[in-house]
């Protein structure tokens, strides 16, 4: 149990790490839905790995990935080529497709002897 922070025996516990919560059935701490921080088994998530680009979905019940990323196989947000939405430390352009000849590669990389005003 080393996501518990606080025990009752070696086998309650009463105080989950962050990312983790009190599984009812058991008093051990299960994870968290992905990108939840904080959550409980009643309401769902209400905290969201911001830095990892997750923020609360309309029901504010779990986390989703922000604008302009997309949920990834290794359950991280990236963000999307192709989307035309410019992710300035992430993209050299994104101009709405993956074609290249275009002036942004397939991908979103400013191709040679173009120049993007707008990214």
């Amino acid at each position: 149990m080393d996501e518990c922070l606080n025990c009752l025996d070696n086998d309650t516990c009463i105080l989950c790490d962050v990312g983790y919560q009190i599984d009812s059935t058991n008093n051990h701490c299960k994870p968290c839905s992905i990108g939840c921080l904080n959550c409980d088994p009643d309401i769902g998530c209400f905290g969201c790995n911001l830095t990892a680009n997750f923020i609360l979905n309309d029901t504010n019940t779990k986390c989703i990935c922000e604008e302009g990323y997309t949920l990834a196989s290794d359950n991280t947000c990236q963000t999307v080529c192709g989307d035309e939405i410019f992710m300035p430390n992430f993209e050299g352009c994104d101009d709405g497709n993956i074609n290249n000849g275009d002036g942004c590669s397939s991908t979103c990389i400013p191709e040679t002897d173009w120049s993007c005003s707008n990214r």
